[in-house]
Order: C-alpha cells, then structure tokens, then sequence
C-alpha cells in the first residue's frame, strides 16, 4: 500500500494562514506550494506538521466527525464560530 500523509504548511510571510491536505509525496507537494501557489520567492512554505498515515479514509472519517460535533455546539450556543 502506498504511503499517506497528512500535513499543514504555512507561507514565511502570511503566518496566520495555514493549509491543510494530504499526499503521498512530501517533497513533490512542498516543491508545488512554492513553484505555484507562492506569490513570490520571498513568501515560501514550509511544513509545521507532517504525519504518515495508515488509513486515510479513517483519519478523513474523524475529522468529519469532528467538524459536526463543532457544528452542534456552535448551533447550541455553546461554542462560536
């Protein structure tokens, strides 16, 4: 089975942003943010956080779970956006 990651990038200059994906190559998708999606060779990315995983579709499964839970308590009034 091929491998998975799950990673988070942040670009030097825009540090209250954050992009959050997966891939199977670490090194191909760094080298992607900087040559496309970089607006310039001052404003690179870099990883804060990468992590191999077993089974993407579980990891997928918590994080959506994750996000209705957030969504009930937001209804509720007992958590904001």
């Amino acid at each position: 089975m091929e491998k998975q990651y799950v990673y988070v990038v942040q670009a030097s200059q825009e540090d209250t942003k954050c992009k959050i994906g997966k891939t199977n190559d670490l090194e191909r998708r760094l080298k992607e943010y900087n040559n496309i999606t970089g607006k310039s060779k001052d404003n690179g990315y870099r990883y804060l956080f990468t992590c191999e995983v077993k089974d993407m579709s579980e990891v997928e499964n918590d994080i959506k779970e994750e996000f209705r839970n957030r969504e009930k308590r937001v209804s509720q009034g007992i958590l904001r956006r």
